[in-house]
């Protein structure tokens, strides 16, 4: 079973636009799809379940870390993949990293100008995202947003009204 079939497998059946985007790719490249067992989600951070008798969970690097596991050299890694703007989404098996799925969202082309139109027209538009960070300013900063209109993680945020 490789790496991307492990992802996959954990992300069959979830509704999630991530999840949605790894299936894709792995069915894209013809990875196989074996049954899942007691699949969870963990709301904001991850997915889990038993894969081939083995534990896989799909999630947030904070997750990964929460769970004990040292990133080591992929820290950096997924530092570059979010400041382009792209989602790091670590797949450990059994408590161990097997790698690191990369996405990222685009913004319709008609973003920047509909986010300007109502700016002229006196209204403040505001950016939410349940993403980290670094991706959500790098998204913001491909629009007509600036980073302090972009909200980030609302639980990290430091704000409590958006």
């Amino acid at each position: 079973m490789t790496f991307v079939g492990r992802g996959r497998s954990k992300e069959a059946g979830s509704a999630h636009p991530l999840a949605r985007a790894i299936l894709e790719a792995a069915q894209a490249r013809g990875v196989q799809l074996p049954p899942l067992q007691d699949g969870a989600a963990v709301p904001g951070n991850a997915a889990t379940a038993m894969v081939e008798g083995r534990r896989v969970a799909a999630g947030s690097p904070g997750y990964a870390r929460g769970q004990g596991v040292d990133l080591g050299a992929l820290g950096s890694t997924i530092t570059s993949f979010e400041e382009a703007g792209k989602t790091a989404v670590v797949v450990l098996e059994d408590g161990r990293v097997l790698g690191v799925l990369a996405m990222r969202d685009e913004l319709r082309e008609d973003a920047a100008e509909a986010i300007a139109t109502l700016k002229r027209m006196g209204v403040t538009s505001v950016m939410l995202t349940g993403d980290n960070e670094r991706t959500g300013r790098a998204i913001a900063s491909a629009s007509a947003w600036t980073c302090g209109q972009a909200c980030c993680q609302s639980r990290s945020c430091g704000r409590s009204k958006h």
